[in-house]
């Protein structure tokens, strides 16, 4: 009795054991990684760079407030079908800079202060080619959103 209660022990440790090794084979080892860079997101930002002047009014937004640039010449939507300009976007889906930001608070680098956030994208998680930064503006006066390459000089006391 006792040598048949060691064999069905020992079957039945060996089956868990080649279960286990199987989960860990296809968990670990069976899966291939086949994301590109930003295919994480369902578009991507590319922009064009330009010498960093003031800041150049973009876009206004329905609800009154009014997205600028700085350093940035063009800024481009692609969503893997199209390439259209962000304003282009903006017309047909405003809700386009609320995603934007919600990609980037995150994926990005979040700085926080009272009534002003920035956002930025260091341009290797794919989701920008040059990298980008966002200042979005939350007080009484000054509800703007703020675009620049990461060279741009955008900081918080440009919502006061």
């Amino acid at each position: 009795m006792k040598d048949k209660l060691n064999k069905w022990l020992t079957i039945i440790i060996i089956i868990l054991i080649i279960v286990i090794g199987i989960i860990v084979i296809f968990k670990y080892f069976g899966k291939v990684d086949k994301t590109l860079p930003g295919e994480d997101f369902a578009y991507k930002i590319e922009t064009t760079k330009e010498s960093c002047t003031k800041d150049n009014k973009y876009y206004e937004l329905k609800d009154g407030r009014i997205i600028y640039t700085n350093c940035l010449k063009d800024i481009k939507i692609n969503d893997y079908k199209e390439v259209r300009s962000l304003k282009e976007v903006l017309k047909d889906d405003e809700n386009i800079m609320e995603e934007i930001i919600n990609i980037l608070n995150d994926n990005g680098e979040v700085q926080e202060y009272f009534k002003a956030k920035i956002y930025i994208d260091e341009g290797e998680s794919g989701f920008s080619n040059e990298g980008l930064k966002i200042l979005v503006c939350d007080n009484a006066k000054n509800k703007n959103i703020y675009l620049g390459s990461l060279e741009a000089d955008i900081s918080k006391d440009m919502c006061e």
